[in-house]
């Protein structure tokens, strides 16, 4: 159903009963407004207004602006930075690693751990973030 139109009379939606606490089908017996209709619930007849929600329209026209975190691409950017001045270890599972360590994986290459638990790793590499094991 359409966030923006109201439901012919007659017509079935469903949405939330409060009375039978769960999503019931509900009859639309007439509509109030161009927004609002009354309904009822198939179940425990009870009757409710339901009413549609609007987009907000920004008044100011004035975009908010964020602080992002660092995508993936400008991370992988920082990390070949340090590739050049630093050579990574190579990946085994029996190894041990560091949050911060380089390191060069036989699959996917060059990465730098993100995160080092007790028995795996979160690791970036030039295609995304991998999960691998270490410490066994």
């Amino acid at each position: 159903m359409s966030e923006e139109t109201l439901p012919a009379v007659a017509k079935n939606i469903y949405v939330m009963c409060k009375k039978c606490d769960t999503d019931r089908y509900h009859k639309v017996l007439a509509h109030k407004t161009s927004t609002s209709a009354k309904i009822e619930c198939e179940v425990c007849k009870s009757k409710k207004s339901y009413s549609i929600k609007k987009k907000k329209t920004s008044t100011t026209g004035k975009k908010t602006t964020r602080t992002r975190k660092k995508t993936t691409a400008s991370k992988w950017a920082d990390v070949v930075l340090r590739l050049e001045s630093e050579t990574p270890e190579k990946y085994t599972i029996k190894g041990n690693f560091s949050k911060e360590a380089l390191l060069q994986h036989p699959k996917f290459g060059e990465g730098l751990v993100l995160e080092s638990l007790s028995d795996r790793i979160i690791v970036l590499f030039s295609e995304g973030e991998k999960t691998l094991m270490h410490n066994r």
